[in-house]
């Protein structure tokens, strides 16, 4: 491309675009070489609309009289379809069909391409006018998509019935995009793109937030396992960009939240998790290399009477597992405590269970609790009365219990869910209303560790460093005692000021300490490096589902993710493995030429 040349179009695939050259003709190009394909066309000025049909093959023309088809590598006329106020054309994935919308009040047409004559199916006359209703058209896979009333609806043209695609978007939808194959539906709003996976029942791949950009025209690309889209710079696309999906494209994904909450265990190698199914919490624990997990015992809750919250634990070894639940009363707020179970996570039984329920209601867990050091301890907090006790597990007697004064500190409007996490040493616990305690003393002291209200706190694995997320989407960095703060990260700000903070609901440290990867309530997670408090390039590609637990594995080099929506996903974090994924799909590194366009300052080398 030069200087004069500006980007017009994209094919379904993401592989060719089309470029409307400085002489007033447009070329085809090829997405990975840059390659012109096939001849110019030389159009016009009276051809106010043109787009690419399935692969780059064909190109669509539409005028105020008529709509034109032409093939691009033989620069051939296939189809001219005489028809006025022509709202949207396009070209099924075969190539055998041309879908139009015409007429102010919008009336789908279809022709048959080869035998150049209108076609007259059930599923035209069942689409009718609500297909051309919308602002938004494509087809693909058997099926014809529209945005109709701020839904998406979907067509099977071999039955004729109607589907509509599952509500699940935080975003209008403004523009939709088949894969060539059919397989995929990419849904764009002003804020975020989702990714569909068709099938019986779709599955939300994707969910891309984007970053004050205005786009048009996304492709998907399945093959490459990447989406595609323009970047508006005025009132011209001024850059095609791309966004891998290849690691999402199998993750198992459930429309409903099947995940109440979970926990990792501190190697990485155990999940935990909880769902809720009537008034019962149902827990497992299972290994993170997919292996059969073991059920646990059930715990009540009564969710039908208010809200019902669990609690989850592991010991610093990850060899016992702790956990239960309560319920607050919806009209009194009131907390009513289950007892709690630990769990020998290498015999797989269950070792102990705690009363800790007190006469007072008000003296419930509050926010969490965690095992001591030495397993023989469960250390609680309890926010309505602002204590924290020592119990034994053996016994299941309280022995110690020592009053906290954070009122000016606390949050009741605040929603999320609050932690404890104890320093590796055992001789320091923070809460998630930024209380620290010092053990064996009891000795408590508040401080403001968050920018909103600090609600997750996380000590390194070698316990230097603790980090503290809020419902502002800010982590602040301590040094081990919570006494200095280190650096202050944007966790999961998004630099679009228009939308809601999104709370930081996990966070997980690198084994050595040196990378903090932050998860969010919308599905956002990030990489940091600790030291420099910048970001490790930007946020991973997600479906949208909120973030309950994130833990690297023993080498560091994955991240391993659990949802409300997909139980376990994970992500390829090694810089190595991550270079030769790029160079990959970028077919090598920069030539000459490109690198004086767009590094003029430095010395060439080959980086791939």
């Amino acid at each position: 491309m030069s200087a004069d040349d500006s980007l017009t179009d994209v094919s379904p695939d993401g592989r060719r675009f089309l470029v409307y050259r400085g002489d007033g003709s447009l070329q085809v190009r090829d997405a990975y070489s840059d390659a012109a394909v096939g001849r110019p066309f030389q159009l016009g000025d009276d051809v106010p609309g043109v787009r690419l049909g399935p692969g780059g093959k064909t190109l669509i023309a539409t005028d105020d009289k008529s709509v034109r088809l032409w093939d691009v590598p033989r620069h051939r006329l296939l189809l001219r379809a005489e028809s006025a106020e022509v709202q949207t054309a396009l070209v099924s994935p075969d190539g055998r069909l041309l879908i139009l919308c015409t007429g102010l009040s919008g009336s789908l047409k279809v022709w048959d391409v080869a035998g150049r004559r209108r076609v007259r199916a059930p599923w035209v006359r069942t689409a009718g006018r609500s297909a051309c209703h919308g602002n938004s058209l494509d087809f693909g896979g058997g099926f014809l998509a529209a945005i109709t009333d701020d839904r998406v609806l979907f067509w099977d043209t071999a039955s004729g019935r109607r589907h509509d695609l599952p509500d699940l978007s935080q975003d209008e939808p403004d523009e939709l995009a088949f894969s060539a194959d059919g397989r995929y539906l990419a849904v764009t709003g002003s804020r975020t793109v989702d990714l569909w996976r068709l099938g019986s029942t779709p599955h939300l791949v994707l969910r891309y937030t984007l970053r004050n950009e205005q786009i048009r025209k996304v492709r998907i690309d399945p093959e490459a396992g990447v989406i595609r889209y323009l970047v508006r710079a005025g009132s011209e696309p001024s850059a095609l960009r791309t966004v891998a999906f290849d690691t999402m494209a199998d993750a198992r994904w459930h429309q409903r939240a099947t995940t109440y909450q979970a926990r990792f265990s501190p190697d990485g190698r155990l999940i935990a998790t909880a769902r809720l199914v009537g008034n019962e919490a149902e827990f497992a624990l299972r290994p993170t290399t997919g292996s059969r997990g073991t059920r646990l015992p059930s715990a009540h809750c009564e969710s039908d009477r208010g809200e019902c919250i669990v609690h989850m634990t592991f010991s610093m070894d990850g060899a016992a597992f702790a956990y239960g639940t309560e319920t607050v009363d919806g009209p009194s707020s009131r907390r009513r405590p289950e007892r709690v179970r630990v769990w020998d996570t290498r015999r797989k039984r269950e070792s102990s269970s705690l009363d800790i329920a007190l006469q007072e209601p008000d003296e419930a867990f509050g926010d969490d609790f965690v095992l001591g050091p030495d397993q023989r301890s469960l250390l609680v907090y309890r926010s309505g009365v602002d204590v924290w006790e020592r119990w034994d597990v053996r016994t299941g007697e309280r022995i110690e219990r020592h009053g906290i004064g954070l009122q000016h500190f606390r949050s009741p409007s605040y929603d999320g869910t609050h932690s404890m996490t104890l320093r590796p040493d055992g001789r320091l616990l923070v809460n998630g209303y930024s209380t620290l305690v010092a053990l064996p003393s009891g000795r408590s002291v508040t401080r403001q560790l968050g920018n909103g209200v600090a609600t997750l706190p996380q000590f390194s694995p070698s316990g230097d460093r603790l980090a503290v997320g809020d419902d502002m989407g800010w982590v602040s960095v301590w040094d081990k005692d919570g006494r200095r703060r280190t650096a202050e990260l944007a966790g999961t700000l998004s630099g679009d000021f228009t939308s809601d903070p999104e709370h930081v609901t996990a966070l997980a440290f690198s084994p050595d300490g040196s990378v903090l990867a932050v998860g969010g309530a919308g599905g956002t997670i990030t990489l940091w490096d600790v030291s420099s408090g910048q970001p490790l390039g930007s946020p991973l590609s997600t479906s949208g589902d909120r973030t309950l637990a994130l833990s690297f594995t023993h080498d560091g080099r994955t991240l391993q993710v659990a949802g409300e929506h997909s139980a376990l996903r994970t992500y390829d974090v090694d810089p190595e493995r991550i270079a030769a994924e790029v160079c990959k799909r970028a077919h090598g590194g920069l030539t000459r030429e490109q690198w004086q366009t767009y590094l003029p300052e430095l010395s060439y080398r080959d980086v791939c």
